[in-house]
């Protein structure tokens, strides 16, 4: 089993020494509380106890919102030190399935390597995030904004369980972020 400490005293502490890679791991929240800041900090400390990790990072946030995703995730990755070489960056803007597809076609090829070089490889995959994933085809279709949230909580939970075995079997962490929204009707 490997474990990333997270190097938060009460954090590790609770899960027992750190995360460990093979599980999913979903962190909720308001808007810039620092969800996908905790992400790239625990990349950073995969790649400080474990050299030769690897890490993707899909942004189906910045990819849609932001003019040079790039570029902004460059300046993260050299303002929090971390080594670019071990680092992934995967802007998509699509569907749930084609994620998932990204996600299962990393872990085979992580795997092939493996194989070759008789060496297991630490990995975590970031989704960032969840509430920006294929938005307008859900929204199209929907009676309320609840009814989008809805039906992406189960897309999830739905593509989770087929991806949980694979993401145990090959010790990789999929770190999911996603956006707590306030409900528009309460704000009426």
């Amino acid at each position: 089993t490997i474990v990333v400490k997270t190097d938060i005293r009460p954090l590790d502490a609770i899960l027992g020494g750190g995360l460990v890679l093979g599980l999913p791991v979903m962190v909720t929240g308001q808007e810039e509380i620092g969800k996908t800041t905790f992400a790239w900090q625990l990349i950073k400390k995969l790649q400080e106890q474990y050299p030769f990790s690897i890490s993707l990072y899909i942004d189906t946030e910045g990819s849609a919102y932001i003019e040079n995703p790039e570029l902004n995730i460059k300046s993260r990755i050299e303002l929090m030190g971390i080594n670019k070489e071990g680092v992934i960056y995967c802007p998509v803007a699509g569907s749930f399935e084609k994620i998932i597809d990204i996600i299962t076609d990393v872990v085979n090829y992580k795997k092939n390597i493996e194989n070759k070089i008789q060496k297991q490889i630490p990995m975590i995959i970031v989704w960032d995030s969840i509430a920006d994933t294929d938005p307008q085809s859900l929204i199209e279709d929907a009676d309320s904004p609840n009814s989008v949230i809805g039906l992406k909580a189960r897309t999830v939970q739905f593509y989770l369980g087929k991806l949980k075995p694979l993401l145990r079997r090959n010790q990789v962490m999929l770190y999911l972020v996603d956006q707590v929204r306030a409900n528009i009707t309460d704000a009426m």
